[in-house]
């Protein structure tokens, strides 16, 4: 059998996507570490080179080339690892205690994580100090960075906004309690963050003013489509039908969360439900919500009713997750396959129709393999952070 040329084990290693770089060392480990060391070693070849200061060796009299580029490529590996432990040290403090008192315990790991972040983060602009100090060097005068606005000091000024928000929104909700200031800041900071930390070509605005194209290229009467549709169907009807006498009776958890939605329209806005071993609040809300609609309220058919349309969506996330993971043409039958499977699978339709907010288990889980999944295939910043996102 012979060779692809153009397949992952003859592609230069600096044009394999993270996936098949993986690939790649698990077929051939040694090979792969040969070429990696190559490619560090590599001279760049789209800057401009800094000259080597020679050092005479004290014993051997040999010479050692130094650069700027390499000096800081140390520096950052080190402060990299030192973030690292720092990290995983302060992480250790907060699951490890036996007995867990917030305050005490957040406290203690913050003294190790907020660190570790700050360490992490001036390693990055060590790391590209000397790549722009040679592109800024390598500029004519009239197109230096300083002539024209750019994107970094947007980015900083994003940033530093975006920590403004995080202070006032840990102040205004240090009560354990949603507050309209605390809200808007809170949600302002993660835009912000978004926004520094968002590549340059993946501009919010741009995306959403190409929205409109976009949705005009789907090809919405496609058999695709269709079969997706019928998928859809075939969830709704096993999620809602008979919903009223199955599942039938409630227990504590049914009561504790009914009424915890309760005090949520009655202006009781926590943050955390503590009580009931304590919860997330998502739930609370959506129900305080969807029990406003004429016809419904607070009771168990309301409860059962909203997860039932959650497990629906989760089907949906699961088949474009399943379209993300294979991949190419494979993809889309792949991905109608594994919704068809959750949507008629007996788990799936136990727990949608339980009452209780483990549903969203699937739906969360299916958005963090989509932008996980294409992170690591295209090694793209914007699909980690929405990565990042689905998590927090």
């Amino acid at each position: 059998m012979k060779e692809d040329p153009g397949g992952p084990n003859n592609t230069p290693l600096e044009a394999l996507t993270l996936a098949q770089l993986c690939a790649r060392f698990l077929r051939q480990p040694r090979q792969t570490l040969r070429d990696l060391r190559k490619v560090i070693h590599a001279a760049p070849m789209d800057e401009e080179p800094f000259e080597p200061v020679p050092v005479q060796g004290r014993l051997t009299g040999a010479t050692h080339s130094w650069t700027p580029r390499a000096a800081a490529a140390g520096w950052s590996l080190g402060m990299r690892l030192l973030a690292l432990l720092l990290a995983l040290w302060g992480s250790h403090i907060l699951v490890a205690e036996p007995w867990r008192r917030d305050s005490e315990m957040l406290a203690r790991g913050a003294l190790f994580l907020l660190p570790a972040l700050a360490l992490w983060l001036l390693a990055d602009g060590l790391y590209s100090w000397p790549r722009r100090m040679a592109r800024e060097r390598s500029l004519p005068h009239a197109a230096s960075p300083g002539a024209v606005p750019g994107r970094r000091g947007q980015r900083l000024r994003a940033a530093l906004a975006a920590a403004l928000c995080c202070g006032l929104a840990w102040r205004f909700t240090a009560h354990n309690s949603f507050t309209f200031i605390g809200l808007c800041a809170w949600l302002a900071s993660i835009l912000l963050w978004l926004r520094a930390l968002t590549p340059g070509d993946h501009d919010l605005r741009v995306w959403w003013r190409a929205l409109p194209a976009r949705l005009k290229r789907v090809h919405w009467r496609s058999r695709e489509m269709l079969a997706l549709g019928i998928i859809l169907l075939l969830a709704a009807g096993l999620r809602l039908g008979q919903l009223d006498t199955v599942m039938p009776e409630m227990n504590s958890d049914h009561v504790e969360k009914i009424r915890d939605a309760w005090r949520v329209s009655r202006g009781q806005y926590n943050v955390f439900f503590a009580n009931n071993g304590g919860r997330e609040p998502l739930q609370m809300y959506a129900m305080a919500l969807l029990a406003q609609l004429p016809g419904l309220g607070f009771n168990f058919y309301t409860l059962k009713l909203l997860t039932a349309l959650e497990g629906i969506v989760a089907v949906l996330l699961m088949t474009r997750a399943g379209r993300a993971l294979i991949g190419g043409r494979e993809g889309r039958l792949g991905g109608l396959l594994m919704g068809a499977l959750v949507a008629v699978g007996y788990w799936h339709i136990l727990l949608s129709r339980l009452g209780l907010r483990i549903v969203l288990t699937t739906g969360v889980a299916a958005l963090l393999l989509l932008f996980l999944w294409r992170a690591l295939r295209h090694n793209r910043r914007g699909d980690f952070l929405a990565a990042g996102l689905v998590i927090g």
